[in-house]
């Protein structure tokens, strides 16, 4: 029950919820309307994963999200008009990662956009090899089995490596191969260029950072399974406390699931604080003017702020005044929107 409580206040469970990114994929769509095969496609694989396998590979579809036959679509009285409405609102979920098969194109251009394969035996690949397979067989048709490779930074970079072709003045698509296409967003190969990457002198996954791990027991089932160390949690925290709070604020209006949004911003909010450190070099007055050098480290394995380009981060300082000479005290804080 708590995996299920830790995923569903991040916004990989809210990746369909969210306004922004509905709001883009929505102006996309009015400004290339000859190009909404594409557009809707691309922006679902990763945000409302499940919906878009079932329709494109199982029923070899085509998705649509807004409109008459979306799967996002709502009728007046608010209610789903498509049969995967409650599939796609699912967010990324977690049959979604788990069932991700390793291949060589985890890590690479081949694997990157969402271009992940997901297995159809309904095998859920875990971290953990000595384990108890009977009760989930049981319960939900899903088979446990260990994989190392759900413990990679490869697995995120399915879904967190994403390039997207781009149009010209007359709006037809310029590049001809995906790897002309635009980095809209690379944190997985900044990490590759950090320290920590694997072979970086602080080697760190993503998985370390994101879902850090404890002492647990996996399941209430059976009653006699032994607590597992290293469990990692499925806290899936990033840093965007503005796009939380608003989920939370505005939970009924965008049919969010979560009903304890305020642990997801608070991890947020720890987080943030930890992914960059602030130190006053110096400081100085000359002429009536108060200067001062501020020293930022990255602690991140990315860049900080990360991800899409319209991602900023504001440095707030504090500025206290003695009977002598202002200083600039060590209150200077980081704040991410």
């Amino acid at each position: 029950m708590s995996i299920v409580q830790d995923w569903g206040n991040s916004m990989m469970a809210n990746a369909t919820t969210d306004p922004f990114w509905r709001a883009k994929v929505a102006s996309e769509l009015k400004r290339n309307p000859h190009l909404a095969s594409e557009i809707n496609d691309t922006c679902s694989k990763c945000h409302a994963p499940i919906a878009h396998y079932e329709i494109t590979e199982v029923q070899e579809g085509e998705i649509t999200l807004f409109g008459d036959n979306g799967v996002l679509n709502l009728d007046l009285a608010l209610n789903p008009t498509h049969e995967f409405y409650n599939e796609a609102l699912n967010g990324v979920s977690c049959t979604v990662c788990h069932q991700i098969t390793d291949d060589d194109s985890l890590g690479t251009l081949e694997g990157f956009s969402g271009e992940y394969k997901i297995n159809n035996s309904k095998i859920t690949y875990g971290q953990f090899s000595n384990i108890e397979t009977q009760q989930m067989i049981n319960n939900t048709g899903y088979t446990p089995a260990y994989s190392a490779h759900v413990s990679d930074s490869a697995l995120c970079a399915t879904c967190h490596n994403l390039k997207t072709p781009f149009v010209d003045n007359t709006g037809e698509i310029i590049p001809q191969t995906e790897a002309d296409y635009f980095p809209e967003q690379m944190p997985y190969t900044e990490w590759e260029n950090s320290d920590f990457d694997d072979s970086g002198s602080t080697p760190q996954s993503c998985q370390d950072c994101h879902m850090p791990k404890t002492t647990a027991k996996l399941s209430t089932k059976p009653g006699n399974l032994a607590p597992k160390d290293g469990f990692a949690k499925h806290h899936l925290a990033g840093a965007n406390t503005t796009m939380l709070t608003l989920l939370k604020d505005n939970a009924l209006q965008l049919d969010v699931i979560s009903s304890d949004l305020d642990s997801g911003i608070e991890r947020a909010r720890t987080m943030l604080k930890s992914a960059v450190n602030i130190e006053i070099v110096s400081t100085s007055v000359n002429n009536g003017i108060l200067e001062a050098r501020v020293k930022l480290a990255n602690n991140s394995g990315h860049k900080t702020p990360t991800a899409y380009p319209s991602r900023r981060m504001w440095l707030h300082f504090k500025v206290t005044y003695t009977s002598k000479l202002p200083t600039l005290t060590d209150h200077a804080t980081l704040f991410k929107g």
